[in-house]
């Protein structure tokens, strides 16, 4: 089994597409299939039904799927040790934030970062939250900056901040008592 089988099977669950899939991971269809054939042989087990349009996950291989997500975390995760080792940060970094969010907070600290780290490629989407939450577990988004505290288990969070918030209320309205 090799972290590129992994990308492989994740790609295919993405897009539940073969040629797709190949596409996205930047080889051709006949050696994704390949690879992906010898990860099941492997295994001992169908990772995909392909009988159907789109293919879809067997029920073994949805754990699989669960699984190689994780390994490939925390191999990004050994990546980013690396690079903070050497005091370098580089290359994309995908962040999503709640639209409501965005305008308030990203002026706050962006430039900061921006300048801080210049080699690095912050691309900032602005997501609803059920749409940050598939696309960190999709790999898509490499963090995301929402309201409430995921309450996925593969997810971590931190918090950043407490806001307070004000009510105005007439005081002929019976709330205000």
């Amino acid at each position: 089994m090799t972290i590129q089988q992994l990308e492989y099977i994740l790609a295919v669950d993405q897009f539940r597409h073969f040629a797709k899939a190949a596409e996205y991971c930047n080889v051709t269809q006949p050696t994704l299939s390949a690879m992906i054939q010898k990860l099941e042989e492997e295994l001992g087990v169908k990772l995909f039904d392909r009988t159907t349009q789109p293919v879809c996950p067997t029920a073994i291989g949805i754990k699989v799927l669960e699984q190689a997500r994780m390994i490939l975390a925390q191999t990004t995760h050994v990546k980013e040790i690396i690079n903070e080792e050497q005091h370098s940060l580089s290359g994309t970094f995908h962040l999503g934030v709640l639209p409501t969010i965005a305008p308030y907070l990203l002026p706050r600290f962006f430039p900061q970062l921006m300048e801080r780290y210049p080699e690095m490629d912050i691309r900032v989407t602005e997501m609803k939250t059920t749409d940050i939450r598939r696309s960190l577990l999709n790999e898509e988004l490499d963090a995301a900056i929402i309201a409430n505290h995921p309450e996925d288990a593969l997810l971590v969070s931190e918090t950043l901040f407490y806001e307070q918030f004000f009510a105005y209320v007439s005081r002929k309205e019976a709330l205000f008592k």
